[in-house]
């Protein structure tokens, strides 16, 4: 793998494999911005549509139902 900053990319799809993490698992998972990883969320969204995977991406704005002000 050949990118800025790789080894982190590395680490998480290593750690996805070793867990034997689903599709539908890892785009559960947070994807900060700005960051290579973003690069994998796209490619997990693709990943899940080719695949007829289910997710649930509603679960990801669990911060749209909170109640306590954000942190200023």
């Amino acid at each position: 793998m050949v990118a800025p900053e790789a080894a982190s990319l590395a680490h998480i799809l290593a750690l996805a494999v070793e867990r034997q993490t689903t599709v539908a698992q890892m785009l559960q998972m947070p994807f900060y911005h700005p960051t290579l990883e973003e690069g994998m969320e796209t490619a997990l969204h693709d990943a899940a549509a080719n695949l007829g995977v289910a997710y649930r991406p509603e679960a990801l704005m669990l911060c749209d139902s909170r109640t306590e002000e954000p942190l200023a």
